[in-house]
């Protein structure tokens, strides 16, 4: 091998090893910023959700402050029907 071929060989050496660093690089970097924009969907999510459970809950607690007997009465009916349900089930299951 003379120098000059042993020089280009170094040169397409380096060259090819820096255009393969160069890859890695703009992966690194498009798997960053797909990352980071998936962190802040999860967190708008997340503050969507907490904003319409405050919501739900203020709506609830207002019905109930509205009309204490009837809400006491829909938790007693539905109550005594979740417990006739999982008498039946049980009961089934044991026959």
């Amino acid at each position: 091998m003379t120098t000059a071929n042993a020089s280009s060989f170094g040169e397409q050496l380096r060259s090819n090893f820096t255009g393969a660093v160069d890859k890695a690089k703009e992966i690194s970097e498009g798997i960053r910023d797909h990352v980071d924009s998936s962190y802040r969907a999860i967190g708008r999510g997340i503050k969507e959700v907490k904003a319409g459970t405050e919501d739900a809950v203020r709506k609830t607690r207002h019905a109930i402050k509205e009309r204490p007997l009837t809400t006491a009465a829909t938790v007693g009916i539905a109550g005594f029907a979740l417990g006739l349900l999982a008498g039946w089930v049980i009961a089934k299951r044991r026959s």
